[in-house]
């Protein structure tokens, strides 16, 4: 078993730290999903792929785009 972060005397027992009760672990799930098809010489492939992530501490759109320009009035 790996020890966990690197403490330094008793410096863990007199750091104080504050975790919300109601603290839920991020998770992220990635699943793709292939088929394919041959037919004499030809190959079909169809795929798809995805993820999901649920009680992410962001709430950012990293695929989001920004305006070129703002709107002014």
């Amino acid at each position: 078993m790996l020890p966990g972060p690197p403490f330094i005397g008793n410096a863990f027992l007199r750091s104080a730290s504050i975790t919300d009760p109601d603290f839920k672990e991020s998770t992220v799930q990635h699943f793709d999903l292939d088929f394919q098809y041959q037919h004499k010489s030809y190959v079909f492939s169809l795929a798809y792929a995805g993820a999901k992530g649920t009680h992410l501490a962001l709430g950012q759109d990293n695929n989001q785009p920004l305006l070129a320009s703002p709107l002014t009035l």
